[in-house]
């Protein structure tokens, strides 16, 4: 059975005691990038990847499904049964965004965003814009890390402002993640805005165990009133490891994780 089942079954555990806190999304971070044909062979891979989305959606999965991919998407042109597009495009035609707009400025962020906003209102499907606060040695402009906690939330507010008249193709703003924007913040001390916001969990320990779940847990009760919706690191994915997932696999590659899309409320 498609482990889009045994995911929703997780989350249906892990919120089982929070009714009010529905599962409404299954996000799948997959990365065909990085795999190694992807320099030799890119317009192959990426069509596998489109493959690859369309199996899932054929499994007709009980939550709509969300796709991470990187802001460069919108650059890479690629033909698919005679048809030419963006990827960007290709992925929007079958579901919705998550954009990892990894930069450290507002203005990066929304030019990065605005053709997948703007293409949003034909496709039908929405986005979400995820911002970083990790700390990345080799990438420094590609995170909020180094930057005061009072510049992110201002760009937060300056990127929801820019995108205010695309409602209908811009869902909202997400930070990454957890663990990182806690330490970013100094423990949620520093001033946090009142935009609420997505917060993606980059850490599955949260659902495993159980001490990690109750801090938390408590921390929601910190950002109560701040978040719109969290995403739960549910299970790492070895695609050449299943019977079921190997055809869409390439050379032996894993395709990253999935993660389960929990709208928050306070209890």
């Amino acid at each position: 059975m498609s482990k889009l089942i045994t995911l929703f079954l997780l989350a249906t555990l892990f919120t089982s005691c929070h009714a009010q806190i529905p599962v409404t999304t299954i996000q799948l971070d997959i990365e065909p990038y990085t795999l190694s044909e992807w320099t030799s062979d890119r317009q192959g891979v990426a069509n596998q990847f489109l493959d690859l989305i369309d199996k899932l959606l054929a499994l007709k999965p009980p939550l709509p499904l969300r796709f991470a991919i990187p802001r460069w998407f919108d650059g890479i042109s690629i033909t698919r049964n005679g048809v030419t597009k963006y990827l960007s495009q290709f992925v929007q035609d079958r579901a919705h965004l998550m954009i990892m707009d990894y930069v450290n400025t507002a203005q990066r962020a929304i030019n990065d965003a605005q053709d997948e906003i703007k293409y949003g209102s034909i496709s039908g499907t929405k986005s979400v814009i995820g911002l970083e606060t990790m700390q990345l040695p080799s990438e420094p402009t590609s995170t909020y890390y180094g930057k005061n906690a009072s510049d992110l939330e201002s760009d937060l507010q300056l990127i929801d402002s820019a995108f205010s008249l695309n409602r209908s193709s811009f869902e909202a703003l997400c930070v990454h993640d957890w663990k990182n924007w806690k330490v970013f913040t100094a423990n949620f001390t520093k001033p946090i805005g009142q935009l609420r916001r997505d917060l993606y969990v980059w850490d599955n320990s949260v659902i495993l165990v159980e001490e990690v779940r109750k801090i938390f847990m408590d921390d929601l009760k910190i950002l109560n009133g701040k978040l719109r919706r969290v995403y739960l690191e549910a299970e790492y994915l070895m695609y050449n490891s299943g019977v079921e997932f190997k055809v869409w696999s390439r050379s032996g590659a894993s395709f990253r994780r999935f993660q389960l899309g929990i709208n928050y409320k306070s209890c």
